[in-house]
């Protein structure tokens, strides 16, 4: 089993105010109805594409990252094998042989504006997995996650020569799985996780992308 990921792309605030990963739009001006899709134009998404840039991710954007997740609610959707409130600790200690954490720009700002990891499940099959895919607060629901996932995609194939590419997300995040599937993941199945820190056992979707290169 690889680990968890869940694509962190809008939110609204439930009567209680607490923000939950599922759900997440960027606070500000350009707040959506609850369970509103975003469109994108397709022209947008390729000026994403051409301004978006990976670059390995440094432990001095272990806070930043870390300060993108509002509660216990969005770090369980995003992490929930790493115990909650999410820390700068935590997001240093994603880092580990064979996962490759990787920041994403967009040409404008010094900072990222996401985050995601392209990690190894088998490099003699070819076999990777994403994880922890984030995108920031303020630049949610405008295509960012996913354009962040064919990166992630593209590097996997080109850098590595990977076949085939997957990641599991919980079954309510609708949003995000729209967002895998037009990045170019497929449904394939279910599979089991025990998540110690909460005390349950829940079932995860998986989902992959196929190099027919």
């Amino acid at each position: 089993m690889h680990a968890h990921v869940s694509l962190t792309l809008w939110h609204r605030p439930p009567p209680n105010e607490r923000h939950l990963a599922c759900a997440h739009y960027p606070s500000g001006g350009d707040q959506r109805k609850s369970g509103t899709a975003v469109a994108v134009r397709p022209d947008n998404l390729r000026a994403q594409r051409r301004r978006g840039v990976l670059r390995p991710s440094s432990h001095s954007y272990a806070s930043l990252i870390a300060s993108w997740v509002y509660s216990v609610e969005e770090a369980y959707w995003l992490a929930p094998k790493t115990p909650a409130p999410l820390t700068e600790a935590h997001v240093r200690a994603w880092r580990k042989p064979g996962h490759e954490p990787l920041a994403l720009f967009n040409g404008r700002e010094a900072q990222p504006i996401a985050y995601g990891e392209l990690n190894v499940l088998s490099a003699a099959r070819g076999e990777y997995w994403l994880g922890h895919l984030i995108v920031a607060p303020q630049h949610r629901g405008n295509g960012w996650g996913r354009c962040l996932t064919e990166l992630l995609l593209e590097r996997a194939y080109r850098r590595h020569a990977a076949r085939r590419v997957s990641l599991v997300v919980f079954p309510e995040n609708e949003r995000a799985i729209g967002c895998y599937h037009r990045a170019g993941f497929r449904e394939e199945g279910y599979e089991e996780h025990e998540l110690r820190h909460y005390g349950r056992l829940v079932r995860l979707l998986r989902m992959s992308a196929t190099n027919l290169a």
